[in-house]
């Protein structure tokens, strides 16, 4: 009992009676035990409701950054995936000749089966559908 002090609260009946109940329910506990522990329990959960308000815009912020940095990566990626395409596609277009309307039968044929499958491009299937058209 060091450091204990007494001290005397006025609570409802009712609230006492829960506190009965709870500890019965519990086993071996006494009165004070209980009151200790839900008052050390109530301040942790207040504490834990300041740090949340403290967490969250800190959290936010993290992730807000982490979401632009792996923007900025994938358009990178996207540029230089498009830049690589356009030379393929110079290289292929002048090694065969190709004009314009060649191309934009090509265009037009890629459009429409990349749209038909929901933008998922498998080359095999787009090689037999040029080889049926």
């Amino acid at each position: 009992m060091d450091n204990m002090k007494k001290y005397a609260f006025y609570m409802p009946k009712s609230l006492i009676d829960d506190v009965d109940n709870t500890i019965n329910s519990l086993g071996k506990m006494s009165r004070a035990e209980f009151i200790r522990e839900a008052v050390d329990f109530y301040i942790g959960y207040l504490n834990s409701l300041r740090a949340s308000d403290y967490l969250s815009p800190m959290l936010s912020r993290a992730i807000k950054s982490e979401i632009e940095s792996v923007e900025k990566n994938v358009s990178e990626m996207i540029f230089k995936l498009a830049v690589q395409s356009a030379v393929t596609n110079i290289f292929i277009a002048s090694e065969l000749n190709l004009d314009t309307s060649n191309i934009d039968y090509l265009t037009k044929c890629a459009a429409k089966e990349i749209a038909k499958q929901n933008g998922i491009i498998d080359l095999k299937k787009a090689s037999e559908m040029f080889r049926t058209e």
